[in-house]
């Protein structure tokens, strides 16, 4: 590696510089600016092994850290976060995860939902919560959740919440409280 190399690992960015007869080996998620952890070394291969185990252990205690819902593992406040500061969410999108994060565990229906983005119809929150929650899963390096919370859905939705109890029969949907922490 000369200088200044840079090297992609999982979700991470690997900044690697010399400094004199230091290697530093810096890692950043995607699309943030802030580092997450550093290691040195007298090789820049010593100084990102260093750093890889690091970060494979970040993300092992984060894994041990998030709620279960089955088999699902609900991310961290923390690592949602991270994850939301990548995003460029459109103000349609934004506007309608305020309102589902302000609806609490009261949550609200697809219409609910549509209308809070101003979309004429409820058929593209789905479409457009999959993609958002898509956006988080590849921004947390995390799979999604195997099987749709209901019928008909995108299963990368159970990333943003789950179905709560129905109001006069339409689902209902609740945002995950680890989510709403970070969104509001």
């Amino acid at each position: 590696m000369n200088q200044h190399d840079d090297v992609q690992y999982g979700r991470y960015f690997i900044r690697v510089s010399s400094i004199s007869d230091l290697v530093r080996a810096t890692a950043f998620i995607d699309g943030d600016d802030a580092p997450v952890a550093q290691a040195e070394g007298d090789t820049a291969d010593g100084a990102v092994d260093t750093l890889c185990e690091m970060l494979d252990r970040r993300d092992g205690d984060r894994e041990a850290a998030r709620r279960r819902i089955g088999k699902f593992a609900v991310p961290t406040s923390k690592e949602y976060g991270e994850a939301w500061a990548t995003l460029d969410l459109a103000p349609k999108l934004h506007a309608m995860a305020l309102a589902h994060a302000a609806a609490g565990d009261a949550g609200l229906t697809v219409a609910e939902l549509a209308a809070a983005a101003g979309y004429p119809t409820p058929a593209g929150v789905n479409l457009q919560y999959g993609m958002m929650a898509r956006e988080i899963a590849d921004a947390l390096d995390m799979d999604l959740p195997k099987k749709p919370a209901y019928k008909g859905a995108d299963a990368a939705l159970g990333l943003i919440g789950w179905p709560g109890e129905p109001r006069e029969d339409a689902l209902v949907w609740v945002m995950h409280p680890e989510l709403r922490k970070v969104v509001l």
